[in-house]
């Protein structure tokens, strides 16, 4: 059963939807991913470096300068730096700044376990994230893909649906036209039919009243 122009329609739209919702999920997903990998910030940083040397917090902070079990800024850039080379010493004066919640001026060794702890976490986090992201990335485009696949199938098939409803009109217009062609036709054969037998009869009957005519003329009867 062919489908009217209104459904292809539709069906259409529904197609270039599908499309769309799975290419912008899919976008959205890479955005995020992004994201995540360009993270550049100390603590990103931070976090990462300490997952990547595989020490424990414990030992960690044991390397680093303190004086009477506190850790001052100059102290804290160092042993950032130990940890992150390339970190600069605003980086690490802003960090500092951000875990000396009381403004003292100085960290504890507990506080900085701490707070080097909540960074791991937040690395290992996002790691995860990234590739929970990666797998759903790769999942999206590929649905992406087969609805643009899809939306290419539904057009050709309205497209091919489309020439077959137009070759169809175009034959039931030339069947009404012969149809009316050959009524056409047979009213006039009709007519010419009639004329013909109207003509046949006024000869006939122009002949018989010749012959009596010619009959009367002559004194006898026909």
């Amino acid at each position: 059963m062919l489908s009217t122009h209104a459904e292809r329609t539709r069906r259409a739209e529904r197609a270039r939807a599908q499309v769309k919702r799975q290419t912008v999920e899919a976008e959205e997903a890479d955005a995020e991913l992004k994201k995540i990998e360009s993270n550049s910030s100390l603590e990103s940083r931070v976090g990462k470096a300490i997952l990547g040397k595989g020490l424990r917090l414990v030992d960690l902070i044991r390397t680093w300068e303190a004086t009477n079990g506190e850790v001052n800024p100059k102290q804290f850039r160092n042993n950032v730096k130990a940890l992150v080379p390339d970190a600069s010493a605003d980086e690490s004066t802003a960090l500092f700044e951000s875990l000396d919640a009381d403004g003292g001026g100085t960290l504890d060794t507990e506080e900085i376990k701490e707070a080097l702890a909540l960074l791991r976490e937040a690395s290992v986090e996002a790691d995860k994230e990234a590739t929970r992201l990666k797998k759903a990335s790769v999942s999206l485009w590929k649905a992406a893909k087969a609805a643009q696949a899809e939306n290419k199938k539904v057009r050709r098939a309205d497209q091919l649906e489309a020439i077959k409803q137009a070759e169809a009109a175009a034959a039931g217009a030339a069947r009404a036209e012969a149809d009316a062609e050959a009524a056409r036709m047979a009213k006039e054969a009709k007519a010419a039919a009639a004329k013909r037998a109207k003509e046949d009869e006024k000869a006939e009957f122009e002949a018989k009243l010749q012959a009596r005519r010619q009959a009367n003329a002559a004194g006898t009867d026909p």
